[in-house]
């Protein structure tokens, strides 16, 4: 099996990978983000989006959310859950930056939850999310960490941790400002961070 094959399944049994509430949005995320000028719309690409939450969050505090995630399942709730149509959330390869049908210099977020660890190249990932960015864009990456001496044991999450030290050097080498303003802790004493970058 396929990994794209393996994620279909893990969503067609009912798996949601949901790593933030109301609250955190509103009292710990929108306060950070760069104001927008206008009544422009804020423009948002979840990279990795699943099955929408993120997206349908968003999107009810008047964002115009875009998404994209490797696995057809996914994409086909989030469209289910969001109301949004084939052209706002695609299926396609994030690993292989499938990132290329989107436009330069338009989001003004991007957020990208519990996927960093399985990119291949990290450092051109980060670049494309990077020219994908909005003049005043932000990055919005929220990861497991891994710290010395942290091991990940449970089956559900080995693998999906970064080494913070490796991670934090990406960030700081592409974003003008890195944040790490929120973590929470993990039921197998591992570490979930939340960045903040700025363009």
């Amino acid at each position: 099996m396929n990994p794209k094959e393996r994620w279909d399944e893990v969503f067609k049994q009912g798996k949601d990978f949901t790593t933030f509430n109301d609250i955190f949005i509103d009292e710990e995320l929108l306060p950070r983000l760069t104001p927008k000028e206008g009544n422009i719309p804020r423009t948002l690409l979840d990279v990795g989006c699943g099955t929408g939450d993120v997206l349908m969050r968003m999107q009810k505090r008047g964002f115009d959310v875009t998404g994209i995630d490797a696995s057809s399942e996914a994409v086909r709730i989030a469209r289910e859950r969001t109301g949004l149509d084939e052209q706002s959330v695609v299926v396609g390869d994030v690993d292989a930056l499938g990132l290329d049908q989107f436009h330069a210099n338009t989001y003004d977020l991007i957020t990208n939850k519990l996927v960093i660890a399985f990119i291949k190249d990290k450092k051109v990932f980060l670049k494309n999310i990077y020219d994908l960015l909005s003049e005043k864009g932000q990055l919005l990456l929220i990861t497991p960490l891994l710290y010395s001496g942290v091991e990940y044991t449970k089956p559900h999450t080995k693998g999906i941790a970064v080494d913070v030290e490796i991670i934090e050097s990406l960030l700081n080498e592409q974003f003008s400002k890195v944040n790490l303003f929120h973590r929470d802790f993990m039921d197998d004493n591992g570490v979930l961070g939340y960045y903040l970058c700025e363009k």
